[in-house]
């Protein structure tokens, strides 16, 4: 069910969206903050033990991202 790739292509959004913000894919920050192989097991794992899929909680970067608040209130989630 993982769906890899990469971020918005430049140039990609349009009207505040997701895409408008996102780091480039070579960002410093963006290459400290990838998942090693291990890392993702983990993930991948938590999630089919929820019956989840990594595609259910990706955020679509053409649209506005949720807000903070609506992620922590969502039961379940990594942060709660």
């Amino acid at each position: 069910c993982y769906e890899g790739g990469s971020h918005a292509p430049a140039g990609a959004g349009g009207g505040g969206s997701v895409a408008e913000i996102l780091e480039p894919d070579d960002a410093p920050d963006c290459l400290a903050a990838e998942l090693t192989e291990a890392q993702l097991s983990v993930v991948m794992a938590q999630l089919e033990a929820r019956g989840e899929c990594l595609a259910d909680r990706a955020i679509p970067t053409e649209g506005k991202a949720p807000t903070l608040i609506s992620l922590y209130q969502k039961t379940g989630g990594f942060s709660t």
